[in-house]
């Protein structure tokens, strides 16, 4: 088995594994505004089947945030964050860094509820880096993202698609499945 389909095995598991058991110890019903901070980790689907053919279905998600406090411009969740992908096979790369500001509206929340599913978008910029066919590449486009999640008391669940643009030929987009945890 390749050294990197061991990592995204174990780095799955512990995004499961990990926010599930931090939400059950917390027991604390912990709004994304009183713990700013959030970590997801998680896995990636090229939607390009190029860049697939080159590198690999599906690659290593990883997910920063924070949420800021006291803003009031929208009626959501405005936040900061950084998404993180990386895809690999066949000899090419393909490396991810996006920084959005995003913003996250929730659907539905019961008073004492855990459960608060949301939907957002984000607007930012993508710094594209990889390998094709031998030669190595760079750039940095306009980016975008949608999402749809649920907050779990600390823990969430996201589906986002990020639209971060191509370089050489290699479209870099992203459907992402993550979990993670606020603190």
């Amino acid at each position: 088995m390749k050294t990197f389909e061991i990592v995204k095995k174990i780095a799955i598991t512990a995004a499961v594994v990990v926010p599930a058991a931090l939400a059950l110890a917390s027991g604390a019903q912990a709004s994304p505004v009183d713990q700013p901070f959030s970590v997801s980790l998680g896995a990636n689907y090229l939607t390009d089947s190029s860049t697939r053919s080159s590198t690999s279905d599906y690659g290593l998600h990883v997910g920063l945030g924070y949420t800021i406090p006291g803003v009031g411009i929208t009626s959501g969740t405005p936040s900061i964050d950084f998404d993180y992908d990386y895809n690999s096979g066949h000899g090419d790369t393909a490396n991810t860094y996006g920084l959005f500001l995003a913003d996250r509206y929730t659907l539905s929340h019961a008073a004492g509820a855990s459960f608060s599913p949301y939907i957002g978008a984000g607007i930012g910029a993508a710094y594209l880096d990889g390998t094709g066919n031998g030669p190595s590449f760079s750039a940095t486009n306009f980016a975008g993202k949608v999402m749809l999640g649920a907050n779990f008391n600390r823990a969430f669940v996201e589906v986002a698609y990020n639209i971060t643009g191509e370089d050489h030929g290699f479209d870099f987009s992203t459907v992402n499945l993550s979990v993670g945890t606020h603190f």
